[in-house]
């Protein structure tokens, strides 16, 4: 059973650069993901910004479409009651 404790020793010490190197591709892909994605909210944060300056729709005009809904909601009621 040496032999065998042997056989796995060198083997592991073969293979440890490769697994080594490997988890250190897996942390810079994982590092390049994260500068992208922050990157992305760096470029997008202005535009974001301009849309919620600029292009937001009115709260008084939203306030206004929910009451009509809501008005056209209580006048439907009676004629979707169904009776057996």
């Amino acid at each position: 059973m040496i032999w065998v404790e042997a056989l796995k020793a060198r083997h592991a010490s073969n293979v440890f650069p490769l697994t080594d190197l490997a988890a250190k591709i897996e942390w810079s892909e994982r590092s390049l993901r994260d500068q992208e994605i922050l990157m992305k909210i760096i470029v997008t944060e202005p535009m974001m910004a301009n849309y919620q300056r600029n292009e937001y729709p009115n709260i008084k005009t939203m306030e206004s479409v929910k009451r009509m809904i809501d008005s056209l909601t209580e006048d439907v009621v009676p004629y979707a009651n169904y009776q057996k």
